[in-house]
């Protein structure tokens, strides 16, 4: 028996008589006490109607729970999903919303609940007019692999190799061996210092069967030295690559004859990885590649080249990457903090990439940067969001593959969401579907 001079067994440390033992204060503890007791028992009353598939009775009781904590996540939750099962989808998108609100985050089964309220709502809509599931057979198809390569042109135009050497030139030799033994045979290279030659550049320059020049960039952006190389080249064609990566023989070749042959305007390569040694990386030997190979391998199963840039960087890296020169005085040269990556974002909103499925790239992972690997928060993802950002808002398209495969991939999703797989699509994107369909989260204490 509890003494009222006591420590009160609340824990709040005072005396029992002081506490919950003072007369003004003892009503009100009991009736907190028996809201919980209550809302404990009406949960668990509703979780067996609901397993029960009792669903109106589930239904009343998780709304008589809500009636006593309005913000009661378990309640809000599965008061969406048995909306849910009673086919009531908006209703159920809304209260799982909140529920998301009240979580600050997901969890699978929450995504899960998600995906698959929003998958039956736009079904009951016919959402995108029931176009999603007609994009089966995608435009501008641009993948290939050196056994269906188109041919040459004829005219064998000039091909203008810029190796960016301001990062130092560590490698640089093989890096330039690599150009000068490609298989196409008309090749100038245009090397970029970061100021005066160093003597590592001039020693691998000796020699060198190609002609080249060197351009002197001091002090100035990744965008202004790269425009400055473009406007000195003399090919219709432009060709990139950084020192210590290194050519297969014959990735010019393969690459124009893809690109050209295609009518494309723009075009890359698979990789293939080595270690600061020159030792080759395989799948497994390091989860930071790992996440590289992975990344063109689901390029690979969205079945369209646009479809990679919608979610990533498909390029991997600067270096990795051949274009018209056409292409690149239409979208006014590079620009920004990661000029490749936003040179490839604008450039898919108005021609179909590329792609040729051959490891032609050697790329050495010296450690992973900005090119290889973006964190969240970081200056290429917030290009990635901005330019999103213009398509929901309704940035014009040119390129009518770019819009098949958005309307494939959400078409993908909403398959995903179906099959109780919404954890699989993200948080962000099932909030993304939501806004588009205009939802709002319901405010269970107005329910």
């Amino acid at each position: 028996m509890t003494t009222r001079n006591r420590r009160c067994p609340c824990g709040s440390g005072e005396r029992f008589k002081n506490c919950c033992g003072a007369h003004d204060r003892a009503p009100a503890v009991r009736r907190q006490a028996e809201s919980s007791e209550l809302l404990r028992r009406l949960m668990n009353a509703a979780l067996a109607a609901q397993s029960g598939q009792r669903f109106t009775e589930a239904e009343d009781l998780y709304r008589q729970a809500l009636a006593i904590d309005c913000d009661n996540f378990d309640a809000v939750h599965m008061l969406g999903v048995t909306c849910y099962q009673q086919s009531r989808f908006e209703e159920a998108c809304r209260l799982i919303l909140r529920a998301v609100e009240l979580r600050a985050g997901s969890s699978p089964p929450l995504a899960k609940n998600l995906g698959l309220a929003l998958s039956a709502f736009t079904s009951a809509q016919a959402f995108l007019g029931g176009e999603l599931e007609q994009t089966q057979g995608l435009a501008g198809r641009s993948f290939f692999r050196r056994g269906n390569l188109p041919p040459l042109p004829g005219d064998l135009p000039l091909v203008s190799v810029i190796a960016d050497c301001r990062r130092g030139t560590g490698g640089i030799r093989e890096t330039l061996a690599s150009v000068a033994r490609q298989s196409y045979p008309n090749i100038e290279l245009l090397l970029i210092d970061g100021g005066e030659a160093s003597t590592d550049l001039a020693d691998a320059l000796q020699g060198l069967p190609i002609p080249y020049q060197i351009i002197s960039q001091t002090n100035s952006g990744d965008d202004v030295a790269l425009n400055a190389a473009t406007e000195r080249a003399s090919g219709p064609y432009l060709s990139l690559v950084e020192a210590g990566d290194a050519y297969d023989p014959q990735r010019i070749e393969w690459l124009l004859r893809a690109t050209s042959g295609a009518g494309g305007q723009w075009g890359f390569s698979n990789l293939a990885y080595v270690d600061e040694l020159g030792q080759p990386v395989r799948y497994g030997d390091r989860p930071d590649v790992n996440a590289l190979f992975r990344r063109l391998d689901a390029l690979c199963d969205l079945g369209s080249v646009s479809a990679g840039f919608l979610e990533d960087n498909p390029v991997v890296c600067s270096g990795n990457l051949l274009f018209d020169r056409r292409l690149w005085i239409e979208l006014g040269g590079f620009s920004g903090v990661d000029p490749i990556w936003a040179f490839c974002l604008e450039a898919v909103l108005v021609s179909e990439p590329i792609f040729l499925d051959e490891p032609a790239y050697r790329r050495r992972i010296r450690c992973i940067g900005v090119s290889d690997h973006r964190e969240p928060a970081d200056d290429s993802e917030a290009t990635l969001v901005a330019w999103r950002r213009g398509l929901d808002e309704g940035r014009p398209i040119a390129n009518s593959a770019l819009v098949d495969s958005i309307r494939s991939v959400s078409a993908k999703s909403l398959r995903l969401m179906a099959a109780g797989l919404g954890h699989l699509v993200g948080v962000e994107t099932l909030l993304r579907y939501a806004d588009e369909l205009g939802l709002k989260t319901d405010s269970a204490c107005a329910s």
